[in-house]
């Protein structure tokens, strides 16, 4: 979620190629990433009203980039949007 908290308004651009990564806590090795790639992201501008929030959610299926089941453990989630990254930290049972 992004949340304006300044005194203007926050212009920036969201569309489907933006960074998504999915990292090992205990590796480091990162297992599955999307948006860093070639695509024809066409960008869609949004402007945040002060104190206005936008959220954007996906799905992670629990698997690698190659499609292979992660074991169970702590992974970071780390998500770009709007200008801005964020991350949480999960638990695949």
């Amino acid at each position: 979620m992004v949340t304006n908290r300044a005194a203007r308004p926050l212009t920036g651009m969201t569309g489907p190629c933006h960074p998504l990564a999915v990292t090992a806590l205990s590796s480091g090795v990162r297992v599955w990433q999307d948006g860093h790639r070639l695509c024809a992201d066409l960008g869609v501008t949004v402007r945040l009203s002060p104190g206005a929030a936008q959220t954007v959610t996906f799905r992670w299926n629990g698997r690698t980039s190659l499609g292979e089941r992660v074991p169970a453990g702590r992974y970071r989630v780390t998500a770009g949007w709007f200008g801005f990254s964020a991350s949480a930290v999960l638990a695949v049972p």
